[in-house]
């Protein structure tokens, strides 16, 4: 149910992105957040979104609670 992006596209602020739910063995709604290098599951491997979020945080319009 996510909608894909792709790397330097722009997105707005409350695009809908993806969906909460609870597919395959989750317990509970929930949202499954990933930064991934390379393909997906192809070779790739994900990384600690940390980083990018705290890039993106000081120029954003959006602010954190």
């Amino acid at each position: 149910g996510s909608i894909p992006v792709v790397k330097g596209e722009h997105v707005d602020q409350g695009q809908r992105l993806g969906s909460v739910g609870h597919t395959g063995d989750a317990q509970g709604d929930h949202l499954h957040f990933e930064v991934w290098q390379g393909p997906w599951y192809d070779g790739g491997h994900a990384v600690d979104p940390l980083p990018y979020l705290q890039a993106w945080q000081p120029w954003s319009p959006v602010r954190a609670i």
